[in-house]
């Protein structure tokens, strides 16, 4: 096997909280395990588990695409828009350009419209022949759409266009640049989309994808170019609005936007926890002007959300939906300025989130027109200020805005309001025939819109809002039928609701938290953090009520950088006052950049107001948390060491912890930590786990807390047998005899002691024992026989651990007879037991 240090623990090991020795392929504490026999480590990507679970749930995605009912798409199916003649379509024969000619139109374009037709390379000097080919094709495009009389397409476009085609089609097999070739198809999709070919537009989209992900684009490296990030982002935004646009899923593989860490077009540093992750999650997104690939992401995701919408996922939904409508109201404000493309994205977000509630007649439903009614002018506005050749899809934008004024004649309208529908009618069809004379795409939904418009045919929204989904109808009735989103919006908050006492909200925002000393997440749907973004009223109120921010946990992983957690952390502890406080943070010695010392550093201040404590720290931290705690009631420290257990003896000495006076504690948990007798307040100790450490180690600290101990877990390490004293725990009526299951410190069959034969237990109801302690005796019937005659104890249940144990139901049998006082009688091989977490709960 191949020995390595520098490593990350394996998933199972970091999942059981045991010490790894790093071993691979497989670490010797899942070699020993009998449950746990797929050892992978995530330092070389994504686990075989992780992969598969991503696997799965793209093909459950699908399957509800799939089941999903299909309704006619509106304002256009790509279906519905008519392929060009065959015979502009067939291949014809190839007439050149004159250079001088064709390198005029090249800087034309360049000069002219690089920024919308997808261009990202910096240098165009030297491009692949492929690239060059598709170049000259946008080129002559380009060239005709300013024309006033352009010649006629197949005297030139469509022989560059089958040449482009040829070339792109070998661009990689003949050693061109990957990044010359996603340049390429690019190019040709952004085409192909203008020109109404989507069948074609969307094969290079996924083929500008598919390169974009083989070569890591996603993921920064301080090697990565300039040329490669605006690569990853133009592809990005791209597929994150066409794909809403047709309705399907991105071409993107499941999940890769969480893990996105390349920074944005106007910045330099990267977000180790993810760019968009950030960018959607943060309070403070939105309040400076948007990019356009921000925009894309935003109107991409406001589309998503009401499409995965699921009744019983309500309460996540709520959430998501008043953060998301918080961040685009915040986009609108700060990006006024921005450009036109950017401004549309966005109240075309706003217009897609608030749509399916239009049907409704609650007050929130009033509230979701008015929203969209200001969204649909504010978009029309923006786009009436576009150029002529401006992008494609903008014609998509348009068409929301269109399909927006139908759903909202269809819900009923007063005279006033029939006439902002009548002007918003108007100006979308007005504005699609400008653009449509120079865009086949924006023409083809024009005529789609007139012909409906002529009709007097209204439409019904019973699609996702993600992209519009219609069904036509000429019944007046059936324009009222509920749409997906007026299931759960009449649940978001009223005016009703705004008109409660303050304390009565403050009480009810209380509640829509854990429990106590449970804590909610300090980012994401279920942080209180998103009461903040819905309202003034409600962010005064929330900052007010501090039993809001008395509980914080900090998992492993969170997406913000260490400063702005440590700065989370200090608001947040600064915003619940003098209330006690349940602190639980779950880092690593790997998190790096002193995190763990800064996040402890923050604690410290508010000690004398600690009542739960759970920390994941290193040697260094143990000397910060030394002192008073007067309010803690429950202690739980894992201390992660750079070095391991020679045994039972420390490599290391580490400080002993104290935490006195702490008048108020009952419960200790200690991982690794080193304490003596005047660390803690022992005689009033109820509950008290301990790992890590040799039974003689345990012994002192178990009579300084015989008077008041309930409940005791050891995870006991392997020692040299030597004379050790009897100890009487009258009260104890739970133990946990434990193996410790760290590689170098686990105890061997050879030289484990009778530990029960120390303990002196009359009031023992439950044991666990593992079953390396029992093989050792002649028989371990007989061996817990002389336990329980000895002590007195009437056990109510007999738990033996561990694959020591030679014969599960020979033991089960010998001990219904040999011992018929204990009451339940099982044994399992696993080395982590559900019962034992159960059993040492207050």
């Amino acid at each position: 096997m191949e020995q390595q240090t520098s490593s990350k623990p394996c998933t199972n090991c970091r999942t059981r909280k045991v010490k790894c020795d790093l071993v691979r392929p497989k670490c010797g504490a899942c070699s020993r395990s009998m449950s746990y026999h797929d050892c992978e480590y995530v330092d070389r990507g994504s686990t075989t588990v992780q992969r598969l679970q991503d696997q799965i749930a793209g093909v459950e995605a699908r399957i509800r695409t799939l089941d999903a009912p299909q309704a006619v798409r509106f304002p256009f199916s790509y279906l519905d828009i008519p392929r060009l003649p065959a015979s502009q379509r067939m291949d014809v024969p190839f007439r050149q350009i004159s250079p001088n000619v064709m390198e005029r139109m090249v800087e034309n374009l360049l000069a002219n419209g690089r920024s919308q037709r997808g261009f990202f390379l910096g240098n165009t000097s030297n491009m692949s022949p492929a690239l060059m080919s598709t170049v000259q094709l946008w080129a002559i495009h380009f060239t005709r759409l300013q024309s006033t009389n352009p010649a006629p397409e197949t005297e030139y476009e469509a022989p560059y266009l089958a040449n482009a085609l040829r070339n792109m089609g070998s661009a990689l097999a003949t050693g061109g640049s990957p990044l010359h070739a996603i340049q390429g198809h690019v190019l040709l999709a952004n085409y192909f989309f203008r020109t109404a070919r989507i069948v074609e537009a969307k094969y290079h989209l996924s083929a500008a994808t598919s390169l974009v992900v083989a070569r890591g684009m996603h993921r920064w490296s301080p090697a990565m170019s300039a040329e490669e990030v605006r690569a990853f982002w133009v592809v990005c935004s791209m597929d994150c609005l066409w794909t809403v646009a047709d309705a399907t899923t991105s071409n993107f593989p499941f999940n890769t936007h969480a893990v996105v860490d390349v920074p944005w077009l106007d910045e330099t540093q990267p977000y180790p926890y993810g760019t968009i992750t950030t960018f959607l999650t943060l309070p403070t997104s939105g309040a400076t002007a948007l990019s356009y690939d921000q925009a894309a992401i935003l109107f991409e995701r406001a589309s998503r959300l009401v499409e995965h919408y699921r009744p019983h996922e309500h309460h996540q939904f709520v959430l998501a939906f008043t953060s998301m409508d918080a961040l685009i109201q915040r986009s609108r404000q700060s990006s006024r300025f921005a450009a036109v493309s950017v401004r549309a994205l966005i109240s075309a977000a706003a217009i897609q989130l608030h749509l399916p509630s239009v049907a409704g007649t609650d007050p929130s439903a009033g509230a979701s027109r008015r929203r969209i009614v200001d969204a649909a002018r504010e978009l029309l506005d923006v786009v009436e200020g576009a150029p002529p050749l401006a992008d494609a899809f903008l014609g998509t934008l348009l068409a929301i805005a269109f399909r927006a004024a139908v759903a909202l004649e269809g819900s009923g309208a007063s005279a006033a309001s029939e006439r902002v529908l009548a002007d918003l009618f108007e100006r979308c069809v007005r504005l699609m025939s400008t653009f449509g004379a120079t865009c086949p795409l924006i023409a083809a939904q024009c005529r789609l819109v007139t012909r409906h418009s002529i009709r007097g045919v209204s439409f019904h929204v019973t699609g996702p809002a993600s992209y519009p989904a219609t069904h036509l109808s000429k019944t007046p009735t059936e324009h009222r039928h509920p749409s997906p989103g007026s299931q759960f919006r009449a649940s978001m908050p009223r005016p009703s609701v705004n008109r409660l006492p303050n304390e009565l909200l403050s009480e009810i925002f209380v509640h829509t938290i854990p429990i106590y000393p449970q804590s909610p997440d300090l980012l994401g749907g279920d942080s209180p953090l998103q009461l903040l973004k819905v309202s003034r009223q409600w962010k005064e109120i929330a900052l007010a009520t501090p039993l809001l921010w008395r509980a914080i946990t900090l998992p492993s992983e969170y997406p913000v950088t260490g400063r702005r957690l440590v700065q989370l952390v200090v608001e947040w502890l600064a915003r619940s006052g003098a209330c006690s406080l349940s602190i639980n943070f779950g880092f690593d010695r790997e998190s790096g950049d002193n995190l763990i010392q800064r996040l402890v550093s923050a604690i410290l201040p508010h000690r004398d107001r600690w009542e739960y404590l759970t920390l994941g720290i290193t040697p260094q931290e143990i000397s910060l948390l030394c002192g008073p705690a007067p309010l803690l009631r429950r202690v739980h420290i894992t201390v992660e060491e750079d070095t391991l257990w020679d045994g039972f003896i420390r490599a290391s000495a580490v400080e002993p912890i104290t935490l006195t006076p702490a008048g108020q504690l009952t419960s200790v948990r200690f991982y690794d930590v080193d304490c003596t007798l005047s660390s803690l307040p022992w005689t009033q100790l109820t509950t008290l786990t301990l790992q890590h450490r040799t039974f003689a180690q345990c012994l002192p600290l178990l009579e300084a807390c015989a008077a008041s101990l309930l409940r005791c877990r050891l995870a006991l390490c392997d020692e040299d047998p030597y004379a050790l004293r009897i100890v009487r725990l009258p009260h104890l009526h739970t133990l946990v005899l434990e193996a410790d299951v760290s590689y170098d410190t686990e105890v061997q069959p050879h030289n484990a002691l009778p530990y029960l034969t120390f303990l002196d237990v009359p009031g023992l109801r439950r044991l666990q024992i593992a079953g390396v302690f029992l093989s050792p005796m002649p028989s371990a019937a007989e061996y817990l026989d002389g336990f329980v005659g000895a002590t007195g104890c009437r056990l109510e249940e007999l738990c033996v651990q561990g694959p020591a144990i030679s014969s599960v139901e020979e033991l089960r049998v010998a001990l219904a007879t040999t011992v018929p006082v204990i009451g339940k009688i099982f044994a399992r091989e696993e080395e982590t037991l559900q019962c034992e977490l159960e059993w040492m709960k207050e």
